[in-house]
């Protein structure tokens, strides 16, 4: 299913992980149900899915949408969900163990990295999960500045970059929110999406000052000046927006695909 900027829905999910999911063979452009499984992760690009089973804590599964053969990578423990890399060549977890806080990198042939950060994890937000940049070449982690009683998340006071290659920190970008993954950088890399203390914002990555309050912090940057995210309420149609988050085109789901999670990929 093509949707508006030419990107395409790659994958739809349950996000319990409930029943089945749907999955693109873009070999043939149609759509294949994967089995049963408490989470199911279609990668961006290529033909990749990563499955998790409650019964293999501390494994993942790869499989290809083409071959359907499923093979399982021991990763470790206290793991996030996975977040797939923009080339779909990679999963990112965060390891959330008291004495081994970290993230961990698993390539599709079945290689982990694991880069330990522990100095860290009495910095980080509410959500102390690394997610990737835009280039693949850094991973974020978001910092907070304070909690404050009643507020639905920590007031963050930016993001601390790390190497992908080797662990190390690279450098501080002060923000007041929290990117959720690669898509969330703006393709000239002077704006970012984040999820701000109380509402989705637009931020100046040079200032850290925030443009504007946008509609969804979960959003897809399909140029400079456009963005594409599915509405956070009512219907959850996709909208193709501006950078004020005025609707330019919206486009409803097909009634099977209305209340799952959904996966976007490029054409």
């Amino acid at each position: 299913m093509l949707l508006p900027g030419d990107r395409r829905v790659v994958g739809a999910a349950f996000r319990n992980g409930a029943g089945s999911a749907f999955v693109l063979d873009r070999a043939t452009g149609q759509y294949r149900r994967t089995g049963s499984h408490d989470g199911v992760y279609p990668a961006p690009a290529g033909s990749s899915v990563a499955v998790r089973d409650e019964k293999r804590p501390r494994q993942v599964g790869l499989t290809d949408v083409r071959t359907g053969k499923l093979h399982w990578y021991e990763v470790g423990r206290a793991l996030s969900g996975p977040q797939w890399s923009p080339d779909g060549r990679r999963l990112l977890f965060t390891t959330h163990q008291v004495d081994r806080f970290g993230f961990v990198v698993l390539d599709t042939d079945g290689t982990t990295q694991t880069h330990l950060t522990n100095a860290w994890i009495g910095s980080c937000s509410d959500f102390c999960d690394f997610a990737w940049t835009r280039d693949g070449r850094e991973v974020a982690l978001t910092l907070s500045r304070r909690r404050d009683e009643g507020a639905p998340r920590d007031l963050a006071r930016g993001v601390q970059l790390f190497s992908v290659a080797d662990g190390r920190p690279t450098r501080f970008l002060s923000m007041p929110g929290r990117p959720i993954g690669p898509d969330s950088w703006s393709p000239d890399g002077t704006r970012v999406v984040v999820q701000g203390q109380r509402e989705p914002l637009l931020v100046d990555i040079a200032t850290g000052e925030v443009v504007n309050p946008l509609p969804a912090a979960e959003v897809v940057w399909v140029a400079d000046d456009r963005l594409l995210y599915r509405r956070p309420y009512g219907s959850h149609d996709f909208v193709l927006a501006d950078l004020t988050g005025r609707e330019l085109v919206r486009q409803p789901l097909p009634r099977e695909l209305a209340e799952r999670e959904i996966t976007i990929g490029r054409d």
